[in-house]
């Protein structure tokens, strides 16, 4: 299966997050939350669009799996979404890592979630392949 051949398959078997899947907190509510998260599989499926990295969506990810906020969104964005190399370690530290914190506080469900969702569809492969190589 090649690389665009996989990212298809992906696309046509995701089951959007539900808010009922998430705990609100106190500044976001369970919608906030699935929104993130849906959001994430957008990003990631658009092949990392850099229009699709709005200050909202930064804000988020900067704090979450670990990171913490680069100099500026800029900055984040060209360490982490776009070279090969760097977002095989991304998704390798999303899918293996630890979600800390109470999902009343944090986004911790939210990282739980999407690390699964990485796992199941071999993400951190996926995004080291080059278009033309393939994969069985």
């Amino acid at each position: 299966m090649t690389k665009s051949e996989w990212v298809k398959k992906i696309k046509a078997e995701f089951v959007p997050f539900q808010a009922s899947q998430f705990t609100p907190t106190q500044y976001s509510t369970a919608g906030d939350k699935a929104k993130f998260a849906n959001h994430f599989v957008r990003f990631v499926l658009s092949g990392f669009k850099r229009t699709l990295f709005p200050k909202w969506f930064y804000v988020q990810l900067s704090f979450m799996w670990g990171h913490i906020a680069h100099y500026n969104q800029n900055g984040f964005y060209e360490t982490w979404f776009t070279s090969r190399e760097v977002l095989v370690d991304f998704f390798t530290s999303v899918e293996n890592g630890s979600s800390y914190g109470d999902a009343a506080y944090t986004f911790c469900d939210v990282e739980r979630a999407l690390a699964m969702w990485s796992r199941d569809c071999g993400i951190s492969i996926l995004v080291g392949m080059r278009e033309n190589e393939t994969f069985d």
